[in-house]
């Protein structure tokens, strides 16, 4: 689980493939308010709880909504010379608890500063949600338990790539205060954990500094490091495969065939294992 907590929920720092970053609300107190677009106070209610369901996440953020256009606002610091068409995916940990939650488009939109307005709005009634970067449909009832909810980032959306530096992000369903999931009439009430802004690899990843030197034969990965380098293997998929700090001498990495990224401290490389 990680840790960082800037403005609200994420901030992004950025080394190789640790442009991926992850808010757990582990590091917050529980109650924390976490802050909202919506066109009014009372709209919805952000904050840090428990986890809901017996032996879960730990710390969770709770979403309690009381009209339409209202979701919780997220801040990525991107990184230096990125823009958001470099990310590809928003994805979360999602619990769809009662009220109004049923088959509902997941959206996302991105902002360049805090929005002060509602969430998920035509503005100009043209049918078109504004600054809208992502959407997915959940077409259930319900949860019974966590889901994993991945939403692909329009990377080809010219938006999207006039999108630097600190990047402001709303992300929810549009509901209304009360629903019938749980009984006609019950509070609105949805749970978010784990929220994570992935890169793109392939815009991520740079050639290996002089020093190291990167190779694959069957089955194995092969790096020649400066001494005292600091070494990670990431998956595609951005799972950690191997690490070792302050290495002494060359590594050798049995894993299985696929795409990979190896960061030697600072830099990176794309390398395909067969």
């Amino acid at each position: 689980m990680k840790k960082i907590y800037s403005l609200i929920v994420l901030a992004l720092c950025v080394t190789g493939l640790s442009a991926q970053i992850t808010e757990d609300f582990e590091s917050m107190v529980l109650g924390t308010q976490i802050s909202t677009s919506k066109w009014a106070a009372a709209d919805i209610t952000a904050q840090v709880v428990t986890d809901p369901i017996p032996a879960g996440q730990g710390n969770v953020m709770e979403l309690s909504i009381n009209n339409y256009n209202a979701g919780p606002i997220l801040s990525f610091t991107l990184a230096a010379g990125k823009t958001l068409a470099d990310y590809n995916s928003l994805t979360f940990k999602g619990y769809f608890k009662q009220g109004d939650v049923g088959y509902k488009d997941i959206i996302v939109q991105a902002y360049s500063s805090a929005p002060t307005n509602g969430a998920f709005f035509d503005a100009d009634e043209d049918g078109t949600i504004e600054n809208i970067i992502g959407k997915w449909n959940r077409a259930e009832g319900g949860s019974t338990g966590w889901e994993s909810i991945d939403i692909a980032i329009n990377q080809n959306d010219a938006y999207s790539q006039t999108l630097s530096g600190t990047v402001y992000i709303v992300f929810g369903i549009n509901c209304s205060g009360t629903g019938d999931i749980g009984g006609t009439g019950v509070e609105t009430i949805w749970y978010a954990d784990d929220v994570t802004i992935s890169p793109d690899v392939s815009t991520f990843s740079t050639a290996p500094k002089e020093e190291a030197k990167v190779s694959t034969s069957q089955g194995t990965i092969n790096v020649v490091p400066q001494m005292g380098s600091k070494i990670a293997i990431y998956a595609l998929s951005g799972a950690k495969v191997y690490s070792q700090d302050n290495t002494g001498g060359n590594v050798s990495v049995n894993v299985a065939p696929g795409l990979y990224i190896v960061v030697v401290d600072n830099t990176s490389t794309k390398v395909m294992v067969k």
